[in-house]
């Protein structure tokens, strides 16, 4: 299997089920917050660019939990053939490739407003932390689902760069 295929695995980029669930509450909060009688510009340009976070994010997050999971994926029928768990990419090599997504998407992320940047990198140890969750809790997917969705948050100060009670309300 080529270096490219076993990124493309390693990603998990063929199951958009996952980028697409860090995109919608993104779009969620963007379209709720967004005055369409404006130029539609700007929308767009917001969607296209949350879209192309979710996608680099995820496949940096997918790579760190490969990483972390490495000793239980061996174990697991499913998983024990992923490029991490299998050894056909080091460690080493999965940190480089997440440190580039990572890179990718700050790109992607300077494109917002401060308060979105500030917002988006405090995040980031919710989105890092997932796979340890699966040690400390039962309910690992909970802790998965408040991160996904951290996103409507995002989408909202994209426009508005204020928190008021409405994202919080629709983030519950």
């Amino acid at each position: 299997m080529n270096q490219l295929n076993l990124f493309l695995e390693l990603t998990r980029i063929k199951k958009p089920i996952g980028y697409m669930l860090l995109f919608w509450p993104c779009s969620w909060g963007l379209t709720l917050v967004y005055d369409f009688s404006e130029n539609l510009n700007t929308y767009l340009f917001y969607l296209i660019l949350f879209f192309l976070g979710s996608v680099l994010m995820r496949s940096a997050g997918c790579i760190v939990n490969d990483i972390l999971d490495k000793k239980f994926d061996r174990k697991v029928e499913r998983t024990k053939n992923r490029p991490i768990a299998s050894g056909k990419i080091s460690n080493f090599r999965g940190i480089l490739y997440a440190a580039i997504l990572c890179f990718l998407a700050f790109l992607v992320l300077i494109n917002f407003n401060d308060f979105t940047i500030v917002l988006a990198l405090a995040s980031m140890p919710l989105a890092f932390t997932y796979p340890l969750m699966k040690r400390f809790t039962y309910w690992p997917q909970l802790f998965l689902g408040i991160t996904f969705n951290y996103g409507l948050i995002l989408g909202w100060t994209s426009i508005n760069p204020e928190i008021n009670a409405l994202p919080i309300i629709f983030l519950s």
